[in-house]
């Protein structure tokens, strides 16, 4: 995705509050089921202390000294767990930063990197900006000419060192890599990478296996692209493009019974990729929510029109979501934008069930699997999907309910090696965190109960929630109603998923 953000940081530092510094009174936040991500399925009945943004303590009121003047909140018997950690977004605007807090993802990695997203990581870190704490990847890398225009480009492998040396100078410490990078280059910005201590946390290009891309040190590997490539049955006709025309007619073939998904995409080598994947520190991040584009339509398209939420997305992508264009191809490949019925059916099933049974494969193998939604692709709303993504954790890769929490807490910093520091409520970690009304552990579903959140020691309650909202919905009307005056917008990117637009 590409965002053109020339005036997004002072635009952020007006709207989301204007300059402020971390509140310095401490906070006591009693009467509250405290689910701290420390242990497993642990519960503690008590209260947390928090200033200057820090846990300092957590347990039982009475072994907690409470000095004058701290600011007291009664959680009313709620539950308290770690903020969220989106581990695929792309921030498009100032209000997506506005919904993260506002559904309790207080940390984001931001998938396409720029200057202003930068700028708008080290306003927050130094509290000049109230927002999600901000990871970053670099620019996208592809090839020229790239599968999105405004993407940085390498062709030669012999530039590859130079390359990544400049990436990382200008603060970046992870490569997006994307789709059309051609294999030797590929190789040539794997051994930069290394050279130069940077992560690669985007696609596995279509020219490289998905086994030698984690042999190269690929660290994040996103949406779970090319592992069906990887993992076809031999003799069987397949392309590495997404969606390609191989897998419409193999899911269809499947569907008329000629076999079975165990024969068409090999369970041994998914678990032999799974092994590697742990044996060489690579993450999953599989998208569960997005990877259903697969299988978008025009009936996905009227139901998203009818959303409850379709006013918070904002109207400069809406038209992504609810306009077919019959006319656009989806991948090179030649696959329309509108399938038959039958397409349809056989692909939700694959990229739901199908795809899910694979993340709990991995699961089960020891992969380390991290959240994301890759909002704003079609039906992926900022912050809110998040806790969706929880649900299919649950429900389609079987994880427990403690378990996908943990794919949105700790398991992030397990990735980033800051345990300790964010996705627990512990002492010396960062303040950010959700009151719940009701308990997670018990319906995963219950993420969404969301009373109040607290970010980098400030707390949200649930009427500055509500307010947040509020400011979106009309920061959007008033942006549509522009747009319908005015033509076309001047700022967007491309939905990189769904389709090039």
């Amino acid at each position: 995705m590409r965002i053109d953000t020339k005036i997004l940081a002072p635009l952020l530092l007006a709207t989301l509050g204007g300059v402020h510094q971390a509140i310095s009174a401490a906070t006591l936040v009693e009467n509250v089921h405290i689910i701290p991500m420390t242990g497993e399925g642990k519960v503690l009945d008590g209260a947390v202390l928090v200033n200057d943004g820090r846990v300092l303590a957590v347990g039982p009121l009475a072994s907690i000294k409470v000095s004058a003047g701290v600011d007291r909140v009664d959680g009313g018997g709620g539950y308290l767990i770690p903020g969220l950690t989106d581990m695929h977004n792309h921030i498009d605007s100032p209000e997506s930063l506005k919904l993260q807090l506002a559904y309790g993802v207080t940390t984001v990695r931001n998938m396409w990197g720029t200057d202003e997203i930068l700028e708008q990581r080290a306003a927050e870190q130094a509290g000049e900006l109230l927002a999600p704490d901000i990871e970053t990847v670099s620019p996208i890398i592809d090839a020229d000419p790239p599968y999105f225009p405004g993407s940085v480009t390498i062709t030669d492998p012999a530039a590859a060192d130079d390359f990544v040396r400049d990436l990382k100078a200008q603060g970046y410490t992870a490569l997006k890599t994307y789709e059309l990078i051609q294999e030797d280059v590929y190789l040539a910005l794997a051994k930069a990478a290394n050279r130069y201590e940077m992560t690669i946390e985007g696609h596995i290009p279509q020219a490289v296996n998905a086994f030698d891309a984690v042999l190269l040190g690929h660290d994040t590997a996103e949406h779970s692209m090319r592992v069906d490539a990887a993992i076809v049955a031999p003799g069987i006709p397949y392309s590495s493009a997404f969606r390609p025309p191989e897998l419409v007619r193999l899911v269809e073939r499947i569907d008329a019974g000629e076999m079975t998904y165990e024969e068409a995409f090999r369970r041994d080598m998914l678990r032999a990729l799974a092994g590697l994947m742990v044996e060489n520190g690579t993450a999953l991040v599989p998208t569960m929510g997005v990877y259903e584009i697969l299988s978008y339509s025009q009936s996905n398209r009227e139901a998203m029109a009818k959303h409850p939420l379709i006013d918070y997305v904002n109207p400069i992508y809406k038209g992504y979501w609810l306009q077919a264009d019959p006319g656009e191809e989806l991948t090179n490949e030649g696959v329309k934008a509108e399938l038959s019925d039958a397409e349809i059916a056989s692909l939700q099933y694959f990229a739901s069930t199908e795809h899910g049974k694979w993340v709990g494969v991995m699961h089960e193998e020891g992969v380390l699997i991290l959240a994301g939604v890759d909002a704003p692709n079609p039906g992926m709303f900022q912050g809110y999907s998040l806790h969706d993504e929880l649900d299919h954790m649950v429900s389609r890769a079987g994880m427990s309910n403690y378990e996908a929490l943990k794919t949105a807490t700790v398991n992030p910093t397990i990735y980033w090696k800051i345990e300790g520091q964010r996705g627990v409520i512990a002492p010396g970690a960062e303040a950010d965190f959700i009151l719940l009304e009701k308990n997670p552990l018990d319906d995963i579903a219950n993420t969404k109960s969301i009373q109040a959140v607290m970010a980098d020691g400030q707390w949200l309650n649930r009427e500055r929630l509500d307010t947040l909202l509020k400011e979106v919905r009309d920061a959007y009307a008033a942006q549509a109603k522009a747009m319908e005056e005015g033509g076309e917008p001047a700022a967007g990117f491309p939905v990189h998923l769904h389709g090039k637009h």
